[in-house]
């Protein structure tokens, strides 16, 4: 374009951060006869912008941008720098940089009402803020004492809902790579092992922006490691926009497709998303209607009907967000403000995710300590604008079956007396406002209409720790009288041991010492966990059991506690590292659908293991490479003559059943250890040379010492040879060509054949470009089970290659075909 060249980027001698009283900036370019122009507003820098001649002073909080100019040059790249000079830090802070058109022209602007906007949001005028419309911004993060976090360019949108009404925004934050870097790569939540990002919202507190600008955060840190449930990480953060104070934000996680990839390491291409009423974000809804179909046009008390409906949901996540969600009184739901997805595989289940809880724990007039959220939720008619009957089919449906209502129940129940109880929930209450406290005042100069509602935002908090302690009572009543129950009674547990291990309630992990009111006369499971290094030994008190899980009903005070002793090693002698593959390109897939490394597990001994607590590794001079979680005892228990299948594939995020660390296909030895008390001890040990692709390698039989490589595996099942025609010989008339055994070998393998009636056979084997390497058998042959050798020569004695080779098998006009594998 006539051009001669692109200048480059001006250097800056400050970095972008905080400062204390004036500062001297200096800005300068490389290359000859090229000039600096700058700007303080965020604009990007032109020709008529201010020309840098000598340094700036900057005595308060400024963003300096600037570029490089010449004549016949295009201008290079835009340097920005933002200087918080005497800036308090009571938190981490947010800096946003963009064209001010961006933000303020009637045109083009995103956070005016404008000239050329579109209706919807609650807004049935035209707005601006309602365009989907995407602006280049620069994004620099601070932690609260000061260290940089990241600086990058990336996309920057309105956020949220109706709230784009309030006079402060959310902003949804995209990293592409047409801006530069395609993620943020930056631990910004300590709450979640999650160091890379799409997108992030910086949220304006949503409808809780006029009463304590943290209510949504708080609760989703409420439930956070006390439960399954898909909920989204919080950080309160200062933003500066343009350089100008622009308040307090919620740094969130956005909730899309990628929200998935970095909680689960799913593919977020391959993610069914659905909201409201089966409306599709991402993927299909196709399985979604079929399960709702299944469940609206069947009796749901039905055990075969309720177990085909666990085979299409998480139902401990289901429960656990259902329970959540009528806690917290949210008014704004079941239909507004509800997500669910699952991973595109064929043994994937649906999750529901929490997120937008504004209008819960006192919010609403219709959200109080006393609202009957359960009634909402399971009326057959519409009573209010946010539970059509589309929106409680499911959960209303669910509720016929005596199972899922028992354990609704009592779990609810549970988490009372846990995750919900009034010391907990005060004391988070008190550290929310400990962190926001100091930044209120002039985030209330900023906003005054936030935190506007009520006297105080001291008294906005009141309401919620008032929720707190009432809540729990009228949630009780609630479910007694909508399901007939006679009140509650006093359930103590107790444990002989709290090194010994732990006691779950209807699979909530309760504490050594337990006391709390359980609903009268409904089934509740007791199940004792011995921790590593112990076993269970019994139940004492006023029930006296040997199983480790045992349902009662109470109705009046009752005891139990669990008895725990040490186990010591002998307790894992039979567990055995029974089958592994190291190359799995298509034979077993894992819930989301990947094709990952597996070790398979096998149990021999009469009693179940719980490996949770034991220590996996492919390194055997680092045994404590991965440890089982603790959450998911029966996830992680192994029954007698069973088999559990773990996945190797570096994803501890997609389940207690996922290590973090893969196997080789060149070659390893894997381990499994238990902590004694004095060392880590090797249970059990698997060593393997190199694989090949779908081939597995194991024990044979299972548990056994000798160990053999299976071209057709069998992870979850009984290893077996295949070297028996006869084994699977199940139709007379047939040609059956077995699997050669050993396959792949070193030496010699057996290929075992079976015939119906005499015939001439002739048997060659080919290499992979199919060239013929040797003839095994050429010759009439009569009825029944044959077996021919190869030795891995060729027809002239020569050794052959590694690799894969053909077997080729014709008998009269029958032809088979098998692949066999070489490893000298």
């Amino acid at each position: 374009h006539g051009f001669s060249g692109i200048l480059p980027e001006p250097a800056c001698n400050l970095e972008s951060g905080f400062y204390s009283g004036s500062q001297s900036v200096e800005l300068a370019v490389d290359f000859p006869r090229a000039v600096v122009r700058y700007t303080l507003d965020g604009s990007i820098p032109s020709e008529n912008s201010a020309l840098h001649t000598s340094p700036l002073t900057i005595d308060q909080t400024v963003v300096v941008r600037a570029r490089a100019f010449r004549v016949n040059y295009m201008p290079g790249p835009v340097v920005t720098r933002t200087f918080l000079i005497d800036e308090p830090r009571h938190m981490p802070v947010v800096s946003l940089v963009t064209e001010p058109e961006n933000l303020w022209s009637d045109e083009t602007g995103i956070y005016v009402e404008g000239t050329n906007g579109v209706t919807g949001y609650c807004s049935k005028a035209p707005r601006n803020w309602n365009q989907p419309w995407e602006r280049p911004v620069h994004l620099a993060f601070w932690e609260k004492d000061g260290v940089t976090g990241f600086e990058l360019d990336a996309g920057m949108q309105i956020g949220g809902g109706c709230t784009r009404l309030y006079p402060q925004k959310t902003f949804a934050i995209y990293a592409r790579s047409e801006y530069g870097a395609s993620k943020i790569e930056y631990p910004l939540f300590p709450d979640k092992n999650i160091t890379s990002f799409n997108n992030l919202l910086l949220r304006n507190g949503g409808q809780d922006f006029y009463r304590t600008l943290f209510r949504d955060g708080f609760m989703q840190t409420l439930v956070k490691d006390q439960m399954d449930i898909d909920w989204q990480a919080y950080r309160p953060v200062v933003v500066y926009l343009n350089g100008e104070y622009w308040g307090i934000h919620g740094l969130r996680e956005k909730h899309n497709e990628h929200y998935f990839a970095q909680n689960y390491g799913y593919d977020p291409d391959k993610i069914d998303l659905l909201v409201g009423n089966a409306k599709v974000k991402e993927g299909t809804a196709t399985v979604y209607e079929s399960l709702i179909d299944f469940v609206k046009n069947n009796d749901m008390s039905l055990p075969e009907n309720y177990t085909h409906v666990l085979s299409q949901m998480q139902m401990d996540e289901y429960l656990n967000y259902v329970i959540t969600e009528i806690y917290f009184a949210n008014i704004d739901w079941p239909a507004n403000n509800i997500k669910y997805w699952r991973p595109q595989s064929e043994t994937a289940k649906w999750r529901w995710m929490l997120y937008d809880t504004d209008l819960g724990f006192g919010a609403h007039p219709q959200g109080q300590y006393d609202s009957n959220t359960l009634e909402n939720v399971t009326s057959e008619v519409q009573t209010y604008y946010a539970n059509p009957t589309w929106s409680t089919l499911l959960f209303r449906r669910l509720l016929e079956n005596e199972t899922f209502r028992s354990e609704f129940i009592q779990r609810f129940a549970v988490y009372l007396e846990t995750t919900f109880t009034l010391d907990r929930t005060l004391a988070l209450i008190d550290s929310f406002q400990t962190v926001l406290a100091p930044e209120v005042p002039r985030h209330k100069q900023k906003w005054p209409q936030s935190m506007s509602f009520g006297n105080t935002w001291e008294a906005q908090i009141d309401i919620m720790r008032e929720f707190a302690a009432k809540r729990p009572g009228n949630v009780r009543s609630h479910i007694s009288s909508k399901f007939g129950l006679s009140g509650t009674a006093r359930l103590q547990l107790s444990v002989n041991n709290a090194a010994g291990g732990r006691i779950l309630l209807n699979s909530v992990p309760i504490p050594g010492d337990f006391s709390g009111l359980i609903l009268k006369n409904v089934p509740i499971v007791c199940k004792a966990v011995a921790a590593p290094g112990f076993r269970f030994v019994g139940w004492t008190g006023d029930y006296n059991e040997s199983s480790d899980s045992l349902s009662i009903q109470i109705s009046t005070a009752t005891h139990l506690q669990a008895e725990f002793e040490p186990a010591g090693f002998a307790d894992y002698n039979s567990l055995k590292i029974n089958e592994i593959m190291a190359l799995n390109e298509s034979v077993l897939g894992d819930e989301a659908g990947e094709f990952d490394d597996w070790i398979e597990l096998y149990n021999g001994g009469d009693v179940p293991i719980n490996i949770a607590g034991l220590f996996f590794t492919d390194d055997l001079t680092v045994p404590n490479m991965w440890q089982i979680p603790e959450n998911t005892p029966v996830a992680t228990t192994v029954g007698p003559k069973d088999y559990l299948l773990l996945w190797a594939d570096r994803q501890p995020a997609q389940g207690a059943l996922h290590v973090d660390f893969k196997l080789s296909g060149s070659g390893e030895e894997v381990g499994v250890f238990v902590d004694t008390g004095d060392a880590l001890v090797c249970v059990d040990s698997l060593k393997f040379a190199v694989q090949q692709s779908d081939i597995s390698y194991g024990r044979i039989p299972d548990g056994d010492a000798a160990l053999q490589y299976f071209s057709v595996p069998t992870p979850g099942t009984a290893n077996a040879k295949t070297d028996k025609v006869a084994e699977f010989n199940g139709e007379p008339g047939i040609v059956l060509l077995a699997q050669s055994y050993p396959n792949p070998f070193h030496e010699v393998t057996r290929i075992n054949y079976f015939i119906p009636s005499p015939v001439r056979v002739q048997m060659h084997i080919f290499n992979s470009i199919g060239k013929h390497v040797i003839t095994l058998a050429d010759q009439q042959k009569h009825a029944g089970n044959h077996e021919a050798e190869w030795n891995g020569f060729d027809k002239e004695m020569n050794k052959v290659a590694a690799g894969i080779y053909f077997c080729r098998m014709q008998a009269g006009v029958e032809v088979r075909m098998m692949k066999l594998v070489f490893l000298p």
